[in-house]
């Protein structure tokens, strides 16, 4: 039997998104230092209950905890995120609001085209 070959299919290769995910990742956080003065905390922030793509504070001292989604067509917005991944998220903000009361968080979405939607209060 012939052996099975693979078409490497770049859009779904783990090196490229993370490359695309690093960009949008830079991207979001140079926004928000420019329009909030924000400072980094920590990129890619792990808890006991997975990964968040930033953690910044504002210059009054409150977090915010940033997810970073890439965003091709703006009718996608809704179905940007799984439930599974909403789940997650929202264990990952209730843990850190143990530790860190008046924490929010935001979801960004990065545009082709640089720009960014910011949805405030996402997981309120």
């Amino acid at each position: 039997m012939p052996e099975t070959q693979y078409l490497k299919i770049p859009w779904k290769n783990s090196e490229v998104r993370t490359q695309s995910g690093l960009w949008e990742e830079r991207r979001a956080f140079k926004w928000l230092r420019d329009q909030y003065q924000i400072r980094l905390i920590k990129h890619r922030y792990r808890s006991p209950f997975g990964e968040v793509d930033l953690v910044v504070a504002r210059p009054d001292g409150r977090h915010l905890l940033i997810e970073v989604k890439s965003l091709s067509d703006r009718d996608y917005i809704q179905g940007r995120l799984s439930s599974s991944q909403k789940q997650r998220l929202q264990k990952i903000y209730t843990w850190y609001l143990e530790n860190y009361a008046g924490t929010e968080f935001w979801l960004l979405m990065v545009q082709r085209d640089g720009k960014i939607l910011v949805f405030e209060d996402f997981l309120s």
